[in-house]
């Protein structure tokens, strides 16, 4: 993955998210993970065509496991720029191949429906939001590879020269 172009869409920001507060969920159980399953995010109207969610401070705390990204990623959302994110969420997120990156206070700048490019071929990436520059900071190079390759399988994957 060399870029991506999408939407912002707002969750929250100026604010912490608290995973129960993204999931739409009775007695606080997950979403079934099945194919016929439906999205976390079904019932929402606004969700852009290419959405980029824009999330506040610590975005997805209290998520220890995959539910959240896995349905993130069902429901089509590119990639996810916050203020900042949870430690298990950030991992959870690589593994899984879901662009993440840390903007601190330029997420709270972000407008609904703003126009997001993402360039993956530098570090730190070259993140526009309708073309203007984003600050972000350096990532080591491994979170590099995880993100330009989709995932810790695809890229231990190409490691082995098992690309697919």
């Amino acid at each position: 993955m060399s870029a991506l172009q999408g939407t912002a869409w707002i969750v929250k920001y100026n604010e912490a998210v608290y995973v129960r507060q993204v999931f739409h969920t009775i007695a606080g159980n997950l979403p079934d993970e099945s194919e016929n399953s439906t999205s976390i995010f079904a019932d929402l109207p606004d969700l852009p065509a290419k959405p980029i969610v824009i999330g506040g401070m610590n975005f997805g705390y209290g998520s220890v496991d995959e539910s959240l990204v896995k349905q993130m990623q069902k429901a089509g959302i590119k990639a996810l720029l916050a203020h900042s994110l949870s430690a298990p969420f950030f991992r959870n997120a690589l593994n899984l191949g879901l662009p993440v990156f840390e903007i601190g206070e330029a997420a709270s700048e972000i407008q609904p429906n703003a126009e997001i490019r993402i360039e993956f071929e530098t570090n730190p990436v070259n993140i526009t939001v309708n073309k203007s520059p984003v600050d972000v900071a350096e990532q080591p190079e491994f979170v590099t590879n995880l993100i330009k390759k989709a995932g810790i399988v695809h890229y231990l994957q190409s490691l082995q020269g098992n690309e697919d």
